[in-house]
């Protein structure tokens, strides 16, 4: 479903019902102005959270101070959809970075491992990484989900992934193991 400023309240709210949250996409070139209106005809509705979440990866979300503060506000208020947006692959940035304030630990957390992957872990600095492994030991949320997304990283080199194969945790260790063997097909085919 493509949605644009006048799209009525009752079509999303069906589609929300419907449950086809796969299929909502925005018009394209829509203004910082018109998407600002989208979100406040849809603020409070059932369907606000996935509203929100594909208006924050639209450049205008980085860009525009007004409707990134919209958004901001509405999940400074309603830490499930801060949450929502911080683990949203394609949330922008910008976002990501003020959600890594947030006062709920959760949705900090969440914005923290996102920025993880995007500004680090692309860039396959072992010993960035082995710093992160030293940094985040034990059984806690943030710590399991530091290294596990280490060891599923494909630009994670060889020395830390076996550094990983022992890790405490199974899933990091296997997602080790699943990694490693990547990185021989990968040397085989080349």
């Amino acid at each position: 479903m493509i949605i644009d400023v006048s799209s009525s309240k009752q079509a999303l709210r069906l589609w929300h019902q419907a449950g086809r949250h796969e299929e909502l996409t925005l018009s394209p070139a829509l203004s910082a102005a018109d998407l600002i209106t989208i979100c406040k005809t849809h603020r409070a509705l059932p369907h606000e959270d996935a509203v929100l979440a594909i208006v924050a990866e639209t450049e205008a979300s980085a860009s525009d101070e007004k409707l990134r503060d919209f958004i901001l506000t509405r999940a400074l208020k309603r830490s499930h959809l801060a949450n929502t947006l911080a683990t949203n692959s394609r949330t922008n940035e910008s976002i990501l970075q003020e959600l890594s304030t947030h006062p709920d630990q959760s949705v900090r957390e969440h914005a923290f491992l996102a920025l993880l992957s995007r500004r680090t872990l692309h860039r396959g600095d072992a010993v960035e990484l082995h710093r992160l492994l030293d940094d985040f030991t034990g059984d806690l949320g943030i710590a399991l989900g530091v290294r596990w997304l280490i060891a599923q990283h494909k630009s994670t080199p060889r020395d830390v992934l076996l550094r990983l194969l022992n890790d405490e945790a199974d899933h990091v260790a296997s997602a080790a193991r699943i990694g490693l063997a990547a990185l021989d097909e990968r040397r085989t085919q080349t």
